[in-house]
């Protein structure tokens, strides 16, 4: 029986170990994967995926091959700091540092004439004696050595490369020359067109194997004077003549409207001395204008255009052409007009000729210049004069250079021009005998002004149809108006519908003026810069001292409103006189309401009047007065009548104070 026991006990316990060991085993197996999860993450989150973990029990391995030593210890403190039972085992290593990198060689050359400078870095190989000797049989005086040197074999092709630089540099006498192991850059000027070509070719030509060639050789554009252009088109076809252009997209572009006017133009001269970034433009709209004629020429000389109508064209709508050419056109360019004599009839005399009419139109949009003159000269003299007076941007000429133009025609058009500046519209025409003048002045008698100026004047006879614009002369009147004066009178309108008005006894703005005060800060915003008095006045009613002092802080009260209100690009300089500027009688309710009041008053740099003069004094005068008296009794005033000012209901006028109580003895203008 003893035995039994003792083997079932044996069995219970061997049966208890095996259950032990297999519940260790499953412990150190969960905290094995939880470590390694746990680290893996952190790591991860640290950039080093280089890491490995390995988990045995309550160590882990971390193995693998950093790229630097910052990021082994990094990984391993990170790994540390993460597991919170068992160590680290650190197997991490470094990776060796790589072997040094090749120095970076390269050779800047730069010449002008006999001067080159070397700036670099070479190898210790003999290249900076053999660029010393090259640069010396090229025959160059001054020499300006940066070069450094690094003893380390020369890379690939080097040698090579060097010699072709040196090749380069002895055919360019301006040039910039750079040089990389296999490779060269040369940017070059050159005398012209034909040597740019030679030397291209021939250094392409002798480029080394293994090295790569970058080729810049500029040939210097030729000055082109004077810059032209010149189309024609006939019954048989369009035609450029000549072309000038500064650069190459310049040149597509005349070319380009050339051919769509049906011109097989090919080549334009490409240089410099155009007389405007515009040239391009105005050569496609005098290609345009001779095409919208249907026939004629556009010649273009520096800035003076000419266009030429189809043979037996009308004089106006080839002046109406030559307008619109001319608001085309950028400003810098003049237009000339000339129409095409009948080549068969020699002894025709054109319609201008036989019967001139010059024409000079102004409008809002400006002056128009139309119809017969002797030469290119007086163009120029009558455009020139017109501009003058008008302004350069706002003159469009259209004239017609035409024959057997009457004695003394230019002179009559200047002086019908000038007369064309006293109209605000209107037009003015010269025929063989007559000037006519037609529109509307803003003067009041404008034949009178008119007449006094053609008295004297050899225009011939003078025939006047112009009236006065009353409206527009008050419009003009009214704009040139300074405009603080504006201001100020729709100051004085506001105020005179409506007064600003105060609490009982205090400078404290009623509310009902916030509007009064909106509307005058919006007034004075239009005048930046204006000076106004903000004047503010009282009865005569209470004491005088209490009554000044009031005036002054309800003017500064009106003033820092104002300000808050957006009216600060003014100045507002506040000012109280008490009861003595009154404006009505202060022996009736209405005469002291009207004279407690707030009035604004522009000012101006100038001098005070008399009048302001004679009240400075005066003040001072009384303000001696009232400090000698200073301590004695005052006398009964207008406070002590039983009329005087109060708060009674109804004593106020409407836009003045509002009522309150019941005043005190002593009250100042008969609200304190």
């Amino acid at each position: 029986m003893r035995l039994r026991a003792i083997a079932f006990a044996l069995v219970a316990f061997g049966a208890g170990a095996g259950a032990a060991w297999q519940a260790g085993i499953a412990a150190s197996d969960l905290v094995e994967s939880r470590s390694e999860t746990r680290l893996a993450a952190t790591l991860e989150a640290g950039g080093h995926d280089w890491a490995r973990l390995k988990a045995d029990g309550l160590v882990v391995t971390l193995s693998g091959t950093a790229p630097d030593e910052a990021a082994r210890i990094h990984a391993v403190e990170a790994a540390r700091r993460a597991l919170v039972l068992g160590r680290i085992d650190d197997r991490t290593e470094v990776a060796s540092a790589s072997a040094l990198a090749p120095p970076a060689f390269a050779v800047e050359i730069l010449r002008s004439g006999d001067q080159v400078s070397l700036v670099g870095l070479v190898p210790d190989d003999g290249t900076r004696q053999a660029v010393a000797a090259a640069v010396a049989d090229a025959g160059i005086g001054t020499v300006t050595d940066m070069l450094e040197t690094a003893d380390h074999p020369a890379p690939a092709a080097w040698k090579d490369t060097v010699t072709f630089g040196l090749d380069a540099l002895a055919l360019l006498p301006r040039a910039q020359i750079e040089l990389a192991p296999g490779r060269v850059a040369v940017t070059a000027v050159t005398e012209d067109e034909e040597e740019r070509a030679t030397l291209a070719r021939r250094l392409r030509d002798d480029v080394p194997d293994g090295v790569m060639i970058a080729l810049d050789l500029r040939a210097p554009r030729p000055v082109i004077s004077p810059f032209t252009f010149a189309f024609r088109l006939t019954d048989e076809g369009a035609e450029v003549e000549s072309c000038s252009a500064e650069t190459t997209e310049d040149a597509e572009a005349i070319l380009a409207a050339a051919r769509e006017a049906g011109a097989e133009a090919e080549e334009c001269r490409i240089g410099l001395g155009a007389p405007s970034a515009d040239w391009a433009e105005a050569v496609r709209q005098g290609i345009a204008a001779v095409s919208g004629l249907g026939g004629g020429s556009f010649a273009l000389n520096d800035m003076e255009a000419v266009l030429v109508g189809p043979p037996a064209m009308e004089a106006e709508p080839l002046a109406e052409a030559g307008a619109r050419l001319d608001a085309a056109l950028p400003e810098v360019f003049t237009v000339t007009i000339r129409g095409s004599a009948p080549v068969d009839v020699p002894e025709a005399v054109s319609a201008a000729a036989e019967e001139p009419r010059f024409r000079a139109l102004l409008s809002q949009d400006g002056v128009q210049l139309t119809g017969p003159i002797a030469d290119h000269t007086a163009e120029v003299a009558i455009r020139g004069f017109a501009e003058a007076i008008f302004g350069h941007e706002k003159v469009a000429s259209a004239t017609v250079i035409a024959d057997n133009l009457p004695e003394g025609w230019p002179v009559r058009i200047l002086t019908a021009v000038e007369a064309l500046a006293l109209l605000e519209e209107g037009e003015v025409e010269v025929t063989r005998g007559r000037v006519t003048v037609s529109g509307r002045s803003l003067e009041a008698e404008p034949e009178r002004e008119l007449r006094s100026f053609f008295a004297g004047k050899a225009a011939g006879e003078v025939v006047l149809d112009v009236t006065y614009d009353a409206e527009a002369a008050a419009a003009r009147a009214e704009a040139e108006r300074p405009r603080d004066e504006v201001c100020a009178e729709r100051i004085d309108a506001i105020l005179a519908e409506e007064m600003i008005t105060f609490a009982s006894g205090s400078a404290e703005i009623a509310e009902e003026s916030a509007g009064v005060i909106t509307a005058i800060a919006e007034a004075l915003q239009e005048c930046p810069g204006a000076v106004f008095e903000v004047a503010g006045h009282t009865d005569a009613s209470g004491n005088a001292e209490a009554n000044q002092k009031l005036s002054e802080e309800r003017a500064a009260a009106v003033a820092k409103a104002l300000a808050d209100e957006g009216a600060f690009l003014v100045t507002l300089e506040p000012r109280g006189y008490g009861p003595d500027r009154p404006v009505a009688d202060n022996d009736s309710e209405e005469g002291r309401a009207l004279n407690r009041r707030i009035e604004f008053a522009l000012r101006r740099d100038e001098p005070p009047t008399p009048a302001e003069t004679a009240d400075a004094a005066n003040k001072a005068a009384q303000a001696e007065d009232d400090a000698s008296q200073a301590g004695e009794a005052e006398e009964p005033g207008e406070s002590d009548e039983p009329d005087g000012e109060t708060d009674e209901p109804g004593r106020d006028t409407p836009g003045m104070d509002t009522p309150g109580t019941e005043p005190e003895a002593e009250e100042a203008d008969g609200q304190d």
